[in-house]
């Protein structure tokens, strides 16, 4: 259930039995690696949040990021989405401040505050699967300078909230753009 917060080791490889997670399985670890994803179907609330993850886990059988499973993952750098998920879910990757490259694979829904503060994201491109963004999904991100969303449908409110270095926003199929979707974005000029 629980991956033992005081234990010292930076890499762990998963048994094979282990198909899930309970909450906060990985939370606060020192473990900069988590290898063998092969049998996880679903992941947990918490997972690696606080954790010293240095490296995405390669997991291709998982349908969904689970709330807050990487929050204030503050030494990981990039994210490859498993081609399989498609929804990232509620503050999945909230405060990974040192995280600056996001591969996104197929997913078609970016729920609330899923990179919000993600300080160190310059260029955010979705593929053309993602029809929705969810209220706050980009927020706070202070260093996103472009975002393609072609495929986007609908923006949620403060979507792009004090995204002040946000220049140039490409998206093609727009319905609905919610209140304050890009409330305070300065320096958006495309």
């Amino acid at each position: 259930l629980l991956y033992p917060q005081g234990k010292t080791d930076e890499v762990f490889t998963l048994p094979e039995s282990v198909k899930s997670f309970g909450a906060y399985a990985f939370a606060y670890s020192k473990l900069k690696r988590v290898e063998s994803f092969d049998n996880v179907t679903e992941l947990a609330e918490y997972l690696f949040a606080y954790s010293n993850i240095e490296e995405f886990p390669k997991m291709e059988n998982i349908q969904e990021i689970a709330p807050y499973a990487f929050a204030y993952c503050n030494n990981l750098k990039s994210v490859t989405i498993p081609l399989k998920v498609d929804k990232i879910g509620y503050r999945a990757f909230w405060y990974c401040k040192n995280l600056e490259e996001v591969d996104f694979g197929e997913i078609t829904t970016i729920k609330s505050t899923a990179f919000a503060k993600c300080i160190s994201l310059k260029k955010v491109v979705l593929p053309k699967t993602c029809t929705t963004l969810k209220q706050y999904a980009f927020s706070h991100c202070k260093k996103l300078e472009s975002f393609d969303g072609s495929g986007l449908t609908s923006i949620g409110s403060w979507a792009f909230n004090n995204c002040k270095k946000l220049e140039s926003f490409n998206c093609n199929d727009l319905s609905s753009i919610e209140y304050n979707a890009f409330e305070n974005c300065v320096n958006l000029k495309k």
